[in-house]
């Protein structure tokens, strides 16, 4: 059953939704283009000023070369060893644990107060939750790694319906709904789709 995450603006009061259960309608897998690209960009960069403003990131949480379309600077270090967005910082970890427990996901209590980095990947898309959306060979081989990480946690938010009234659904652990078969990962740049 679907549950209807904490505002993610301070205006906003509903439209963010989180799956808890399988999505079986799947669509064709689509065509990367320039109009795709465009989307995940804004994407991104929606999801960046609501954790800014949510849990006070600031630039250096948003761990993705596409930052530099919004005019901030580029990275110091490799974009390929990070997610979208890095969340390290102390409390700025426990104030994005405490959104993830109030929205459902009662599996990050264990990480109240832990010592841990959240890897936030973020997958936009302007049609519904289940619209196949691109993945790198590079971006499963990190969500494997931190799959299997004690000290790091993968979520994927699910940007959609993102050109209308944009929802999210947030997934944990991508891998392990991998391994559940909830999640497929087609090769070719893998594609990915909620089964």
């Amino acid at each position: 059953m679907a549950q209807t995450l904490p505002s993610l603006t301070s205006t906003s009061t509903s439209g963010y939704v989180m799956p808890r259960a399988r999505i079986d309608s799947v669509p064709q897998k689509p065509a990367i283009d320039t109009y795709q690209q465009d989307v995940g960009a804004a994407g991104e960069y929606f999801v960046f000023q609501v954790f800014k403003a949510l849990f006070e990131i600031d630039e250096n949480a948003w761990t993705s070369d596409i930052r530099t379309r919004f005019n901030f600077p580029a990275m110091d270090n490799f974009e390929g060893d990070y997610a979208d967005i890095t969340i390290k910082e102390y409390d700025s970890v426990a104030r994005f644990t405490d959104w993830l427990i109030a929205g459902g996901h009662s599996e990050a209590t264990q990480w109240k107060g832990q010592d841990i980095t959240y890897h936030v990947e973020v997958k936009t898309t302007t049609g519904q939750c289940n619209e196949p959306f691109s993945m790198s060979n590079n971006q499963v081989r990190l969500v494997q790694q931190w799959h299997e990480s004690p000290t790091d946690v993968c979520v994927l938010l699910r940007v959609f319906h993102f050109t209308l009234k944009p929802e999210i659904h947030c997934l944990m652990d991508p891998y392990a709904l991998y391994l559940a078969g909830q999640l497929e990962f087609q090769a070719q740049g893998f594609w990915a789709q909620l089964t």
